[in-house]
């Protein structure tokens, strides 16, 4: 089972990760939830809800103007709770992203 299916599982949801990447969120309690659970179990943000830059490089190699939003989007990121960093992070990289993911 992947990642999405499993925090689906777990969380007792049915969201779906493409709607994230067609600007399709809110940050409403369910979707940080989710969030969170992908991006921790996927290995790209800690527990407490950074972003582990190296690990998002890697997908990103060649793409200058990607990794300089992904690293400016930690320079004020904040949260009370780790799913509010990790929400918020994604939030920035989607609003200044110069890439559009297509589903």
């Amino acid at each position: 089972m992947n990642t999405v299916a499993n925090c689906n599982k777990e969380l007792n949801s049915n969201l779906d990760v493409s709607e994230l990447f067609k600007g399709k969120y809110d940050q409403t309690e369910s979707f940080k939830d989710f969030f969170y659970c992908i991006a921790v179990n996927s290995g790209l943000y800690d527990a407490n809800g950074w972003p582990k830059l190296e690990r998002l490089y890697e997908i990103c190699k060649d793409e200058e103007d990607v990794k300089a939003v992904l690293k400016d989007c930690t320079a004020d990121l904040d949260g009370a709770r780790p799913k509010d960093v990790a929400s918020n992070y994604i939030k920035c990289f989607l609003d200044k992203s110069p890439v559009i993911v297509i589903f």
